[in-house]
């Protein structure tokens, strides 16, 4: 086994925090133990703590954990090279996205209720199109009803574009936000939280890496004796007689990744070096989802 104990929390791009606390749910387990629900109501901001000190309790006691929320870590690469962000490591698009560094007068990063409609904006004061949209929500976050790109590569990452293992699952665009059962706004909100989640533990010294962002292969010399961040899909892996809910989510993520190290597949799946060298770029910028083929 490459772990001891996993971590995943089915995640909530709500405004307020009351709406965080009735969706955000974290299930834990270990090798030994089925994942279970953390009982606590988490807002954002209570999970990167909750995660911190969890990460720093197994640290303490000679433990390694594999840990996650279910949404995109990375943006898509087509919107990287728009941004004039090509050719960074993913931590500095995150630190120049969350800053606004990334352009004179550009929007710093947050919930697309205050950033979706600035960027459009911002990108269209600069010869371009709009990027974001809402099919249900355009009115109140003052955005396009429908896709102003699609098919560009700048809506999806490649590993969206990849089928899962089960063949389940249907990813939707980076740019849809707003709408039941998209990523988009719950992304743009988790990857400020990831960003103060490995701040937090740099500062308390404990070691974290984000594959496949530190290394395509779990053996690459990053993630030795790291606690592992992986990007989950539930869609792709919670079983089909199982309703979908909060908890479901949270605890199919937990129950198949400690599945998949109980069996020893879980190395093969954090390998992506059948990935062709084109590939290998990408997906260092954009991330991938655990379930899903790299050929």
């Amino acid at each position: 086994m490459i772990f001891d104990e996993y971590l995943f929390a089915d995640y909530s791009g709500a405004f307020d925090a009351r709406g965080q606390r009735n969706a955000i749910r974290l299930a834990a387990a270990s090798i030994d133990d089925p994942p279970s629900i953390v009982g606590r109501r988490l807002t954002r901001s209570d999970l990167v703590e909750e995660l911190a000190g969890r990460l720093e309790s197994a640290s303490r006691r000679g433990k390694r954990v594999c840990f996650g929320q279910d949404h995109q870590y990375g943006v898509p690469f087509g919107l990287v090279n728009e941004l004039g962000l090509g050719g960074q490591m993913w931590r500095q698009i995150v630190d120049s996205l969350a800053t606004g560094s990334y352009g004179e007068g550009a929007p710093q990063l947050g919930h697309p209720k205050l950033f979706a409609r600035p960027f459009n904006e911002w990108l269209v004061s600069r010869g371009g199109r709009p990027y974001f949209y809402s099919a249900t929500k355009s009115q109140l976050y003052g955005l396009p009803q429908r896709n102003p790109r699609s098919g560009e590569p700048a809506c999806y990452r490649l590993t969206e574009l990849r089928r899962s293992a089960s063949g389940t699952g249907s990813p939707k665009p980076f740019n849809r936000v707003g709408d039941n059962g998209t990523v988009g706004g719950q992304s743009l909100v988790g990857i400020l939280a990831i960003r103060a989640l490995l701040v937090l533990c740099a500062g308390r010294n404990v070691r974290v890496a984000v594959w496949p962002f530190d290394g395509r292969s779990i053996h690459d010399d990053a993630y030795s004796d790291a606690h592992v961040m992986i990007e989950p899909y539930p869609s792709a892996i919670r079983a089909a007689d199982v309703a979908q809910t909060d908890e479901s989510d949270a605890l199919a993520c937990a129950d198949h990744v400690r599945q998949a190290d109980r069996s020893q597949e879980l190395e093969s799946l954090l390998d992506l070096s059948g990935l062709t060298t084109e590939e290998v770029a990408i997906v260092a910028t954009e991330g991938w989802i655990l379930s899903h083929g790299a050929n």
